[in-house]
């Protein structure tokens, strides 16, 4: 059972892994979309300059009329941004589903490893015997409570870990991934064409630090899972 436990968090932490990569390529597709959102909120040169609009002003003539008609904006140049925003929102969007899928799975082995960690708890209480309210291993060896003196390995115990410390590392990796999608769901949930500069700065900032997510924690995961 051990054994068990271990391949379900080296496979949990290959997850996590594999969604660190995706926060990672996310985050420079939210960069590509605050990109091209300043570049299709940029101002018309007319507008940015007085002295390019009395210019424009003083020498009328059919293409500036028609460049002024579409709000001073080249239009292969407009269509480019709109197709780079497109293809951001897309890719965010993507991304938010994979992540949700990726989030699934690890929930599910957070799930096994605790089964696995009951089952082998209640096989250990069956094992006991009971005299009064005192509680006598069949191994004599009382110096563990029943979770700690059967849920360990080799591997475990040259490292001072017990099955739940596996089980307890799971569960708060989930929690924090899990409120880290949320706050990227309503960020994507949120871009749009009339969001101002300010406010995707901030979006992009929060995509980057991760704030419900404490990387040592992660780090110190990664630790256990080395020979």
């Amino acid at each position: 059972m051990d054994k068990s436990v271990s391949e379900i968090f080296h496979h949990f932490i290959g997850r996590a892994v594999t969604l660190e990569d995706l926060q990672k390529l996310s985050s420079q597709m939210l960069v590509g979309f605050q990109q091209a959102l300043e570049a299709f909120q940029r101002p018309p040169l007319h507008e940015a300059s007085a002295v390019l609009a009395q210019v424009m002003a003083s020498a009328p003539s059919e293409r500036l009329d028609t460049y002024t008609d579409m709000g001073c904006r080249h239009v292969h140049s407009h269509h480019s941004v709109v197709i780079k925003l497109d293809s951001a929102l897309k890719g965010l969007q993507n991304h938010i589903e994979q992540a949700g899928g990726i989030m699934e799975e690890m929930r599910s082995l957070l799930e096994q490893a605790n089964a696995v960690m009951q089952e082998e708890l209640n096989l250990e209480l069956e094992s006991v015997s009971l005299t009064g309210t005192d509680i006598i291993f069949e191994d004599s060896r009382p110096t563990a409570s029943p979770s700690q003196q059967v849920l360990t390995s080799p591997r475990m115990k040259a490292r001072g870990l017990h099955m739940s410390d596996y089980v307890t590392m799971m569960a708060g990796i989930v929690s924090m991934l899990e409120q880290d999608l949320r706050m990227q769901e309503q960020i994507v949930d949120a871009l749009g064409l009339d969001l101002s500069s300010e406010v995707l700065q901030n979006y992009c900032m929060m995509w980057t630090l991760r704030p419900f997510v404490d990387e040592t924690v992660v780090d110190k995961a990664l630790t256990w899972i080395r020979p």
